[in-house]
């Protein structure tokens, strides 16, 4: 687990006075965040696929030996779909593969009031 925090200005700003002629930390998170991955959805950064050994035969044959229903699993977690249908794909991204899920992000606007620049902002990954 770690925190991306991202600043900007000394104070929130107003976007309808100052957006566009400063850089905003949101987007600027965002992006990072997005950097991650990939178009295809794989993990993009380098330096956690170091090491990383491949899933074995013996593995291999035990995803395919496993009976995932695609449905019920969707069904249990509240999703209308998966990011792909293959099972052992699934499988693979649940338990052999690293990954990076974000968990939360925060903004310095704690009164949550619209229009507002955050001076900062953090991620939680």
């Amino acid at each position: 687990d770690f925190e991306l925090w991202v600043t900007g200005p000394s104070k929130d700003l107003h976007s309808g006075v100052d957006g566009g002629a400063v850089n905003e930390p949101m987007h600027d998170l965002t992006a990072l965040i997005a950097s991650l991955t990939d178009q295809q959805g794989r993990l993009a950064v380098e330096e956690l696929l170091v090491g990383l050994q491949p899933v074995s035969e013996e593995e291999e044959r035990r995803y395919s030996a496993l009976q995932l229903d695609i449905d019920s699993y969707c069904k249990s977690i509240g999703v209308a779909k998966l990011r792909t249908e293959d099972r052992k794909a699934i499988l693979k991204s649940r338990w052999s593969e690293p990954w990076i899920s974000v968990s939360s992000i925060e903004t310095t606007n704690r009164s949550q009031v619209f229009r507002k620049i955050p001076k900062a902002v953090v991620g939680r990954l």
